[in-house]
C-alpha cells in the first residue's frame, strides 16, 4: 500500500484510541461524580434522562397511532 495509505490508519488508529481513553475516562469521572448524593445530581439526572423518556413515549404513541389505523 502507498504511504499515504499507512499514514492514515496509523493517524486513524492513533485518534481513535486516544478518543477512547479519554471519552472512558470523562465517564468514569462524571458517573462518579453523579454517584455522590446532591441537589444538583438529581436535576442532572432528571435532564439527561427526559430526552430519553420522551423519546420511548413518542414511539408508544406512534405505534399506537399506526396500530389503530387498521
Amino acid at each position: 500500500p502507498p504511504l499515504e495509505v499507512l499514514t492514515a490508519l496509523k493517524n486513524t488508529g492513533y485518534y481513535t484510541m486516544m478518543v477512547v481513553v479519554i471519552l472512558l475516562t470523562l465517564a468514569l469521572l462524571f458517573a462518579l461524580w453523579m454517584r455522590a448524593d446532591r441537589k444538583i445530581n438529581e436535576v442532572s439526572q432528571v435532564l439527561i434522562f427526559t430526552p430519553h423518556l420522551i423519546a420511548s413515549i413518542s414511539c408508544a404513541f406512534i405505534w399506537d397511532g399506526i396500530d389503530k389505523l387498521d
